[in-house]
């Protein structure tokens, strides 16, 4: 990160130590058919310090939310930096949190791969199986989703 001559501003000091959060709106989208939030409650949002993004996401499923078909994955804000050997396959990861609500919480393992766009949620065990409409339980209305988690920028 370079700074040009003059003074710093508070706003770009508060940009440059990641002190503000912005909002996003990930897409989500199926392998097959993409799910459509629909009325669902969506809270995300990134700030970033140097190369490191940092991303939390909270969705709770609506009553209009449709769940599309095959595995699932969300749009990072910022694409991951592509890590030789790795190109592929997962450099990132995190757990994520997922409430069948009113039967279980669910762990998965969060992941985003060398150079992605985007980030997935995968089953801990059972392969690695992605999270899509059905698995690891069949999605509905006030079902919800937690990530929180970092990893680095393929840019400044």
């Amino acid at each position: 990160m370079t700074f040009g001559p003059g003074p710093m501003t508070s706003a770009a000091l508060n940009a440059a130590v990641g002190a503000v959060w912005t909002s996003y709106t990930p897409t989500w989208t199926g392998a097959t058919t993409n799910p459509v939030y629909g009325n669902a409650a969506l809270t995300a949002a990134y700030t970033k310090i140097g190369k490191t993004v940092f991303l939390r996401m909270y969705l709770t499923m609506g009553s209009t939310t449709t769940f599309g078909s095959g595995s699932w994955s969300w749009s990072l804000p910022e694409v991951a930096a592509a890590v030789p050997g790795f190109t592929g396959k997962p450099i990132w990861s995190s757990i994520a949190a997922g409430n069948d609500t009113g039967t279980a919480v669910i762990t998965g393992l969060l992941k985003v791969d060398s150079g992605a766009s985007a980030f997935y949620i995968g089953a801990i065990g059972n392969n690695g199986s992605p999270w899509n409409a059905t698995f690891p339980h069949t999605w509905a209305n006030t079902d919800e989703i937690f990530v929180n988690f970092a990893y680095e920028a393929a840019t400044f």
